[in-house]
């Protein structure tokens, strides 16, 4: 008798830390399965949407350059010349002056300066923007900015119809579902951005502006592991 009572206690040193390894296994299994979390949604804003004119029996084609500044100011005294120009904000601001006054655009605004109209312009320090413009005659010094793109062909417009012009600035996140746009040219801000137009496939980086072309379905994506923030621009 005194041997099996004895007994009794090692049984049990060995059962309770088997027990207890057992609860935590259960517990372990029972745990929810992690959720993943998908990639924030693309992000669209129209940053500018305004009536440029009517176009020519000769149609149309889209110049674009850039004008960048460093540690100091640029300014150009009274301008006036016989096409309307769009400025757009890409980084710091720029000054626009005319009769009516001086107007200062941030970064993501823009403005179109009529043809003819005097006026003057003052880009700020470590400032960076877009200049362009529709026409149907050629572009000369891109207002004295370097250029970037030039159309090959003439737009596919209606002659006498009149059009406004349309910049959107979009956002696409790592791992994002590609997007369908239509739009007459694009500009990389940030990341690498990947165009699909038709079966042909480009990779388009930071500085650039690119044509896109309006026969064939174009989709843009993202390839890259950091978001990707480009602008497009249309007449409509």
């Amino acid at each position: 008798m005194l041997e099996q009572s004895s007994s009794r206690p090692s049984k049990w040193r060995i059962l309770v830390p088997v027990a207890i390894l057992a609860v935590i296994l259960l517990q372990g299994c029972a745990s929810p399965t992690p959720t993943l979390t998908p990639p924030p949604p693309s992000v669209v804003a129209t940053k500018f949407d305004a009536s440029y004119g009517s176009a020519p029996a000769a149609g149309w084609k889209w110049g674009v350059a850039e004008i960048t500044t460093g540690a100091e100011e640029r300014i150009e005294e009274t301008n006036n010349h016989g096409f309307a120009w769009i400025f757009y904000v890409i980084r710091g601001s720029t000054e626009i002056g005319t009769a009516d006054g001086k107007k200062v655009l941030a970064a993501g605004e823009a403005a179109i300066v009529p043809a003819r109209q005097a006026h003057s312009h003052r880009f700020l320090p470590q400032s960076q923007v877009l200049v362009f413009r529709p026409a149907d005659r050629p572009f000369g010094e891109f207002h004295r900015g370097a250029k970037l793109y030039e159309s090959n062909t003439a737009l596919p417009l209606t002659p006498g119809q009149a059009y406004k012009v349309r910049i959107k600035q979009l956002t696409i996140s790592p791992g994002s579902a590609g997007m369908t746009v239509d739009a007459n040219f694009g500009y990389v801000m940030e990341g690498t951005l990947t165009v699909r137009a038709g079966d042909a496939v480009s990779t388009q980086q930071v500085g650039k502006a690119f044509g896109l072309p309006s026969n064939v379905t174009q989709v843009v994506s993202n390839g890259g592991t950091t978001p990707v923030r480009f602008i497009l621009v249309d007449l409509h």
